[in-house]
C-alpha cells in the first residue's frame, strides 16, 4: 500500500511537469504500472529542451536532477521495504512456510504446512492463517520437511543430517539482535533486543508467532551434534570435535588439515564424518 501511494504521488508530479514539455503521459497507466515498469519509464524519459525563453539552461537541468532525485528515492523505498519484509520472517529456517509432514510414534502421519523457528526452537503449522507452535512433541517421530528431517530432541528438534554407526545432527539455534549489529561468532547471549519479539498465548498452551520488528534481525548460530555410542556430543570449532574421539585425534587432524575442512561448511562435515565412520570400522 506505501508503495503505491508513493507511485501515486510521483504520477502526479510528472502530470504536472510532463505538460510543460508536451510529454502525453496518462496518469491512470502510471498508476497501475508495476515498480520496474515504473523505474523504467523514469530512466528512459527522453526530455527535449522547449523552445520557450522562459525555461533556461538551469531550468532544464535542475528538471533533470529532480527526476534522477525521484529515481533514486524510489530505489531506496523498494530496497527498504524488501529488507522489512525480509527481516519481519526471519527466525524461520526456511524463507516460506512449506507441506511438511509429521510422523507419530504410533506409527500415524499427518500433513500440515509448517516451517521451524530458530529463535524459540519450536516447530510451527499454519491454522486458520494463524503461525502456532506445535505442541505434544513427546508425541513425534520424525518430521519431514523442504526434503530434510528433523527428529525431537527434549522440546526441542534436531535436523538429521547424516545416519550411520557415528551419525550428524545439527540444532539450528537463533538469536534475535538489533539489525545490522551481529553478535560474536558462535554467541547465544540475548540482548535488549529480544523483548520485541512476544507471543500471544491463544488460551490452549499454544502461542502466535508474531513478525519481528524492522529494527531486529535474527542471526542463526548452528551447534552440531555427534551421536557416538547412543552418546550425543556437540561441537562448533576443530578443537571441539577432536575432543569426541580421543584415540583417533591424530588421524583426524591430518584429515582435516590435508582436506581443507571448514566446521562452517555443511558438505565438509558431511564428508569428515563418512571418513570417521571408515576410520572406526
Amino acid at each position: 500500500m506505501q508503495i503505491r501511494i508513493i507511485f501515486l504521488t510521483s504520477a502526479m508530479v510528472l502530470q504536472i511537469i510532463y505538460p510543460v514539455y508536451s510529454i502525453p503521459v496518462s496518469i491512470n497507466n502510471l498508476c497501475s504500472c508495476n515498480y520496474n515498469s515504473f523505474i523504467s519509464l523514469f530512466v528512459h524519459l527522453n526530455i527535449d529542451k522547449p523552445d520557450n525563453m522562459f525555461f533556461s539552461n538551469i531550468h532544464y537541468i535542475r528538471l533533470k536532477r529532480i527526476i534522477f532525485a525521484i529515481v533514486l528515492w524510489l530505489n531506496a523505498i523498494q530496497l527498504m521495504t524488501q529488507t522489512n519484509s525480509n527481516n519481519s520472517l526471519s527466525q524461520y529456517l526456511y524463507p516460506e512456510f512449506s507441506q511438511s509432514i509429521v510422523k507419530l510414534k504410533n506409527g500415524q502421519s499427518k500433513k500440515t504446512i509448517m516451517n521451524y523457528n530458530t529463535f524459540t526452537e519450536k516447530m510451527v503449522f499454519e491454522q486458520d492463517n494463524k503461525l502456532m507452535d506445535l505442541i505434544g512433541v513427546e508425541l513425534i517421530d520424525t518430521v519431514f520437511m523442504q526434503k530434510n528431517k528433523f527428529v525431537p530432541v527434549g522440546e526441542i528438534f534436531h535436523e538429521v543430517v547424516l545416519t550411520g554407526p557415528i551419525s550428524l545432527y545439527i540444532q539450528h539455534k537463533g538469536n534475535i539482535m538489533p539489525a545490522g549489529k551481529p553478535g560474536a561468532y558462535g554467541g547465544t547471549s540475548m540482548t535488549s533486543s529480544t523483548q520485541s519479539y512476544s507471543g500471544i498465548s491463544s488460551g490452549t498452551g499454544n502461542y502466535y508467532n508474531l513478525k519481528l520488528p524492522s529494527d531486529v534481525a535474527v542471526k542463526v548460530d548452528p551447534i552440531y551434534w555427534v551421536k557416538k555410542d547412543n552418546d550425543m556430543f556437540s561441537f562448533i570449532t576443530k578443537k571441539q570435535f577432536l575432543k569426541i574421539f580421543p584415540d583417533k585425534s591424530v588421524e583426524i587432524k591430518q584429515y582435516i588439515k590435508k582436506n581443507r575442512i571448514k566446521f562452517y561448511n555443511r558438505d565438509h562435515l558431511i564428508q569428515l564424518i563418512n571418513y570417521c565412520n571408515k576410520l572406526m570400522m
